[in-house]
Formats: C-alpha cells, structure tokens, sequence
C-alpha cells in the first residue's frame, strides 16, 4: 500500500463522486471533511479505486465509508482472517445451526440445497462463516427481516435496482459485513 498513490488515484475518484443533488462533491462538500475523508482512507489502508470504500456526501460533509470489499481487505489483513464464504439459504433448502453451550459459538449443522430452489423472491436468509488462520471458524447467520431491516440503514432503503435484481448478492453482503465487523471489532 503506498498512500501516495492511493491519494492521487482517491482524487481521481472524487473527481467523478456526486452528492444526492447531482452536483460535484469537491464544490459541496466541506474541505476539512474532504480531507478527513481521505485521511480515513490512508489511515485504514484502503483504495478507492479497488472500491474497498466509498466517498458519500451527507449534507456538506464527505464521509469514508468501507465497502463489503474493503471489510474483507481489512479483515483479511488486520484480524488474520484467511477467508469468509457467504451463502443464502432458499426456501426448500435444509438448514439447521446450533449454539455450542460451551463456547456461544453458532456451529453450521447442515445445509443441503437444490439448485432448483434457487429463486431471489423466496430467499429465507443468509449466513457468512469467517476462518481464521488459527483454524477457529465463526458463523454469522441473519433471517431476510434482519437482513431487510439492516438495509433500511442505507440511502436506498434497501430498494436500490442492486438489491431488486441481486437480492442474493446482496443479502451476502449484509451478512459477510456483519460477520467482518465481529472480527475486526474484536
């Protein structure tokens, strides 16, 4: 990661960033929450460009806000995470979890599929497990109101034509940024 780079080719992007108003961020936006932005950037060692985060514009103030992509980045990096799978579970599907008594932990249990179940209006939830480089392994389970309620969170009140025509891909999102969040908060 060099920064300089990173902040060169940020720039590059805010070049092209709009507020909800259609209107260049650089003109609207404060200049010390550009630069805070920026600084958030390089502090976390993310790149706009990889769009491990993105640059948005709430009133006058530019956040910088982590992508699913860049949770796994920093995840990966920073809480020796080797990787974390996403799937949905579809009506049809047999899914079944348990809590270990012992350590709290969710354990998967079971998840047959049938690729003919696979349909994006009957999608029942989604679970993402995280493995770590000691080999421990942590599940993150969400039903699809959990999932819709965390999407309401966002600008597009989970309405957007990614979340109608991919609901797959992005209820993985949601549950793969939930189960990043346990690790790198951790």
């Amino acid at each position: 990661y060099e920064p300089g780079n990173a902040l060169q080719a940020a720039w590059f992007v805010l070049l092209d960033t709009k507020d909800k108003d259609s209107k260049p961020v650089l003109d609207t936006c404060d200049k010390t929450s550009i630069a805070n932005a920026l600084f958030k950037m390089v502090v976390k060692g993310l790149s706009a460009t990889k769009k491990q985060c993105y640059f948005i514009a709430y009133g006058n103030q530019l956040t910088c806000q982590e992508s699913y992509m860049g949770n796994l980045m920093l995840a990966k990096r920073d809480a020796k995470v080797i990787d974390v799978n996403a799937n949905c579970i579809f009506e049809g599907d047999t899914f079944r979890y348990e809590v270990d008594i012992n350590t709290g932990r969710q354990k998967l249990l079971e998840h047959s599929v049938d690729l003919m179940n696979r349909d994006i209006n009957k999608i029942k939830g989604a679970y993402a497990i995280v493995i770590y480089e000691d080999g421990h392994t942590n599940l993150e389970v969400m039903n699809m109101p959990e999932i819709r309620t965390s999407w309401e969170q966002g600008a597009s009140k989970g309405n957007s034509p990614a979340h109608k025509k991919f609901t797959d891909q992005m209820a993985k999102r949601t549950v793969i940024n939930r189960a990043c969040k346990v690790a790198l908060n951790s």
